[in-house]
């Protein structure tokens, strides 16, 4: 629950030669960003609740603005 732990097992994952698994526990109802809403493909990244990743800008596109949205 300490935030420099995190920092710690980030550092130690990032720093390791091959792959790693870093299970982290959220708060039940917090949004975890980037993330793929229920129903969408996965070029349909939010990578906050206001912005949408947008290849199609080579950026991002305010929330609402994205394709099917």
């Amino acid at each position: 629950q300490d935030p420099a732990d995190l920092d710690r097992a980030m550092d130690a994952c990032l720093s390791s030669p091959g792959p790693f698994l870093l299970d982290v526990a959220v708060e039940q109802q917090a949004n975890c960003f980037p993330m793929i809403p229920a129903g969408r493909g996965h070029h349909e990244i939010m990578l906050s609740e206001q912005r949408w990743h947008d290849p199609a800008n080579d950026g991002t596109a305010a929330c609402g603005a994205a394709a099917g949205a």
